[in-house]
């Protein structure tokens, strides 16, 4: 999964990724995490050692890289082509409304726009899942 900071401040504050497995309902909200409205999904926590997150500048995060957090993630097997999945950057901070990132959108009063979804054209056993856009930080 590809993240990219299309803000015009740099990411300094750890934050989390969710990737949610065929959800019901669709994930729509911070603090809205996979296991609450799917039976899979998989969990990262961005750290200090990523940050900061320049403007532009992207991090590319892998199942099982320093990131990922098992304990908090379940994926049984491979996600069958067809499968609807989505992924929310800044997905979790319950002492806050907005996740641990204030960004644009939130201070602005806009959409939320930290979540992506789209359905997989093939089956995937790994997660080189496409890159997520709607990540604005504002300093």
């Amino acid at each position: 999964m590809v993240l990219k900071n299309q803000g015009n401040g740099p990411v300094t504050d750890e934050f989390w990724v969710d990737f949610y497995v065929d959800p019901e309902p669709v994930p729509t909200a911070v603090n809205q995490i996979w296991h609450e409205v799917a039976s899979a999904g998989l969990v990262w926590e961005v750290t200090a050692a990523a940050l900061p997150l320049e403007p532009g500048e992207v991090l590319t995060l892998t199942w099982g890289d320093e990131y990922s957090r098992p304990p908090y993630s379940h994926l049984p097997g491979p996600i069958p082509a067809g499968t609807p999945v989505y992924a929310q950057v800044d997905s979790y901070n319950a002492a806050t409304t907005y996740g641990a990132v204030l960004e644009d959108h939130e201070i602005l009063g806009e959409d939320y726009n930290n979540i992506t979804g789209w359905v997989l054209p093939m089956s995937l056993s790994g997660c080189a899942i496409r890159e997520v856009e709607g990540f604005n930080a504002r300093r």
